[in-house]
């Protein structure tokens, strides 16, 4: 018999990123009118009414999760393109400011220092270049060429900078977000298999007692197989599977 320990949420993980969480899904679906069917014989083995009740719970907050992790996939990539598309807007805005002040920097010094002190690096100190290079507009735009659409730049920079500071705190949150969904879905992952793997175990014994027919396909399981353990890693403390799983 095996050797019983404790699983904790850091177990259950390593155990539940071994595994697609829609065959999880499946292999939980598939269990339940099993242990329904036989519910009278596996309640002797500790699993009873109660248990198959927390069980399905669990499903129903697994599928849940799973819907859920979908949706911030697909809300990471809209605020990405939204994130980059904004950027992109910034950095054409400021090229052409500056550029259009180039001449004028050669001849007057504020300017020269303007640009300088609005100079941009990287993608985070746009909205403040941006900002600055509105007030030199505002207060030197007279004296470039009058084709150069100096109001138009103008009328367009609040717009641009409020894009950036939304779209860089939006595309932070979605980056994260997935990550804490694909972490707590493998939690529920390992929790799922270790009562279907239980499960099983006891259903074996139930047969082995003659107390249920034995069926080829009841208690073992069927779309997670033994191809899930050839990533094995030194530095998971989960126990080795039975031959059965």
């Amino acid at each position: 018999m095996k050797t019983l320990s404790v699983y904790d949420a850091i177990r259950y993980r390593l155990i539940g990123s071994r595994y697609g969480s829609t065959a999880v899904q499946q292999e939980g679906q598939d269990t339940v009118p099993r242990w329904q069917e036989f519910l009278d014989v596996m309640t002797d083995f500790g699993f009873g009414p109660d248990e198959l009740a927390t069980f399905v719970a669990l499903l129903e907050q697994h599928r849940t999760l799973i819907h859920d992790r979908s949706q911030s996939v697909l809300a990471k990539g809209a605020s990405l393109d939204t994130r980059n598309a904004a950027i992109d807007d910034g950095w054409t805005w400021l090229y052409k400011v500056r550029a259009a002040f180039s001449h004028l920097a050669r001849i007057d010094a504020d300017v020269a220092r303007a640009l300088n002190e609005a100079r941009a690096d990287e993608d985070p100190e746009l909205a403040e270049s941006i900002r600055q290079l509105k007030t030199l507009l505002q207060s030197k735009g007279s004296l470039l060429s009058p084709a150069i659409p100096v109001a138009a730049r103008i009328s367009e920079a609040d717009a641009l900078v409020a894009r950036l500071v939304t779209v860089f705190g939006d595309a932070n949150n979605a980056k994260v977000k997935p990550t804490d969904d694909t972490a707590e879905i493998d939690i529920l992952d390992g929790k799922i298999y270790v009562i279907i793997r239980d499960f099983n175990e006891a259903g074996r014994a139930a047969v082995r007692a003659g107390l249920i027919p034995e069926r080829a396909r009841y208690f073992r399981f069927n779309h997670l197989g033994p191809a899930a353990y050839r990533r094995n890693r030194t530095d998971d403390p989960a126990p080795e599977p039975t031959p059965e799983a």
